[in-house]
């Protein structure tokens, strides 16, 4: 994005691991187009991306953590081999480095505990001696054609990361990250990983990796996460520990999906003042840009614009002296408190230990009576003129994405992949248990000369060989426009079965535009269902649209969703058979198990109960009105459902791990290699 000079308004947007590394984030991207379109010069960091590959070349280099290798794989050499490394005085040669080069960065303290050097795993050394041509596969479009190639590349690929030395009871893999010690959904242990990011896997990137960049101009005064994904959690606030540790000046900014979801549970986010001087829910753009320009003093929330839901703002003073003005805040704990918890922070994340269970920022340091609840500003946009009452026009005015600075060669696919979103919210909007249901978000979709314009732009750039429209549903408008104006490059994204799927002529058009691949939240065969969940789906519709794509050469990605309170076991067989009848059109299958949410609790009428201890958790066990419970659910579908032999042959085809992101290579086949060439 270019280097800042000092005079610069700018900030550093960080997208931290772990993710499906295949394609660049788009949240930073959007956010970073519309601040450098306002002059302010966006620093972009995928630390996912980037610390998979990292702790990758590592692999490849023998240079894991402390040097020992893999976990539980015994020497660099391979089995029967030799430990050629040179151990460096003063650790009695129970540290080996890389022949040649210094010990890599570890924190204190830690010598790779839990190993057992002896013990040679057979497939973790095949794994190995083929990564490079794993990752050289993955990034071409040959194997794409192959999937038993294709699930042994990544099979070996989450075999590496599982094997990693890790600090305590983490499983690493390609897009999940779950700790056996700290749970992403309890206040006190992201406390404590921010606390304590010395153990969490990525420290050697932050501190070879990340650290070097941020420090290549001067020290960022402001720096945003985007966290979506529970997969993000415990390694966003470890990288946030990391990161006060290292520069106490700045103001680091929190927001993201996940964190917008997290907005619903006020007491829980109060316990984490200290660690992140803001939390936004919802559209920061403004917010943002104001920070930026201001190098981190934000003005009072009645002069701003955009919707943007400040959660927690430190109320300390600025650099000029002047105090902040707390803006759509829960309730702030006094200035010594924050300073004292950030001082903490800072003094475990240079020590690399955890000196206390009792997490800084604790709810001790809250005020008694607890967080007050957070301001929400009502919506100063009406509906729009001459278009239906569901659509609003965007609060706040988007540009094109930029996803110049992102490093398109260490992305596991076959090209590069351009994420575009076309619209906010969704268009239907009546789905039972689903977010923009319960929330009212508005649907703001984009104009489509917008669309078409910064399609052309990003293209132009980016060279993508694969779109991929980020909708919640893509707009019958949309797919039409699509139909009509081809944008000369495949694409695939979210659509509700409707009408429109269900003329053939319109899908042969559709796959004229680009289309090679639709993901369709069918849920249940069973119509009884997808009335009581306000669907709008009707099956016959839906069959007749499966047909319609298949003929026009339209790969269907369908989702089934089990163990809602309208199902019970009879419908359930009722969507097997149904996805048995029609397996020769659905191509690919996503099949999952119900969670109630936590907001929709309440307006359920069923007896519930939390489903996780962590005061962070999006969602609660229920008592299923019709005695379908939760473990008669996973039996079901781990017998009849997945070995039915129509569903089994489904589910094969499927990529594992990066699933629908890898799923339209697979459809295009030899027509992605052609286009390559």
């Amino acid at each position: 994005m270019g280097t800042a000079t000092t005079s610069e308004a700018r900030l550093t947007l960080i997208h931290p691991p772990v993710s499906k590394p295949c394609e660049p984030p788009a949240g930073i991207a959007r956010l970073a187009g519309y601040l450098g379109a306002r002059g302010v010069v966006c620093d972009l960091i995928d630390a996912n991306v980037e610390g998979l590959a990292f702790l990758l070349q590592r692999a490849i280099r023998g240079e894991v953590d402390a040097g020992v290798g893999l976990r539980g794989a015994g020497s660099r050499i391979g089995p029967g081999g030799a430990d050629r490394r040179e151990y460096p005085p003063g650790r009695g040669g129970s540290a080996p480095v890389a022949a040649g080069g210094p010990g890599r960065a570890r924190p204190p303290g830690e010598a790779g505990e839990g190993w057992d050097a002896t013990n040679r795993d057979a497939w973790t050394w095949r794994a190995l001696r083929n990564l490079e041509r794993h990752l050289r596969a993955l990034r071409s479009p040959l194997i794409y054609s192959h999937p038993d190639r294709y699930r042994r590349a990544v099979a070996d690929l989450g075999r590496i990361l599982a094997r990693l030395p890790h600090r305590r009871r983490v499983v690493l893999g390609l897009a999940d990250y779950q700790d056996g010690e700290l749970s992403p959904v309890r206040s006190e242990d992201l406390l404590a990983a921010a606390a304590c990011p010395g153990r969490n896997p990525f420290y050697p990137y932050f501190v070879e990796g990340l650290a070097p960049r941020l420090v290549a101009g001067a020290p960022p005064p402001v720096i945003g996460l985007s966290l979506n994904y529970l997969s993000q959690a415990l390694c966003a606030f470890a990288l946030i520990g990391f990161l006060r540790g290292r520069y106490p000046q700045a103001r680091i900014v929190l927001g993201g999906g996940l964190v917008t979801s997290w907005r619903r549970r006020p007491e829980a986010l109060g316990a984490l003042y200290g660690v992140a001087d803001f939390l936004v829910a919802g559209p920061g753009e403004d917010f943002l840009l104001e920070l930026a320009k201001n190098r981190g003093s934000v003005k009072s929330d009645d002069d701003r614009r955009d919707g943007g839901e400040m959660l927690a703002l430190e109320t300390s003073p600025d650099e000029r002296g002047k105090p902040l003005a707390p803006s759509l805040q829960i309730a702030a704990p006094d200035a010594p408190a924050v300073h004292e918890a950030r001082a903490t922070l800072a003094v475990a994340a240079r020590q690399g230990v955890f000196a206390s269970r009792e997490a800084p920022a604790s709810r001790e340091r809250r005020p008694k009576n607890g967080p007050a609840p957070g301001r929400v500003r009502p919506s100063q946009a009406g509906s729009w003129p001459g278009r239906s009452g569901v659509e609003e026009p965007p609060e706040v005015v988007p540009s094109c994405p930029d996803y110049r600075a992102f490093p398109g060669a260490l992305y596991l696919a076959p090209g590069r992949i351009l994420p575009y979103s076309a619209a906010a919210g969704c268009w239907w909007r009546r789905c039972r248990f689903c977010p923009e249901t319960a929330e009212r978000n508005p649907y703001r979709p984009l104009p489509t000369e917008r669309v078409f314009a910064d399609l052309e732009r990003l293209t132009r750039e980016m060279n993508p060989v694969l779109i991929h429209f980020l909708d919640n549903a893509m707009s019958p408008a949309l797919l039409a426009a699509l139909a009509q104006h081809p944008v000369g490059v495949p694409w695939y994204g979210f659509a509700r079965i409707t009408e429109q799927l269900a003329t053939p002529e319109f899908c042969r058009r559709l796959r004229d535009g680009g289309c090679v691949m639709l993901k369709l939240g069918l849920e249940s065969g069973d119509q009884r269902v997808l009335d009581a969940l306000d669907k709008g789906i009707d099956l016959t519709t839906a069959s007749r649209a499966l047909w319609s794509m298949k003929e026009a050469g339209i790969a269907a990605y369908v989702y089934l969703l089990f163990g809602t309170p309208a199902e019970d076991r009879e419908a359930a067989r009722r969507t097997v058979e149904f996805v048995a009848a029609h397996g020769a059109a659905i191509e690919f299958l996503n099949i999952a198990l119900f969670n109630m949410p936590a907001f929709a609790a309440a307006a359920s009428g069923l007896t519930t109960r939390p489903f996780s201890p962590g005061d962070l958790s999006l969602y609660v066990d229920f008592d299923h009105p019709r005695g379908w419970s939760r473990g008669e659910v996973r039996r079901f579908l781990a017998g009849e459902a997945r070995r039915h032999p129509a569903i089994a042959a489904i589910l094969r085809r499927t990529p594992p791990v990066f699933t629908s992101n890898h799923a339209p290579f697979t459809a295009l086949g030899g027509g992605l290699i052609s286009r390559r060439s």
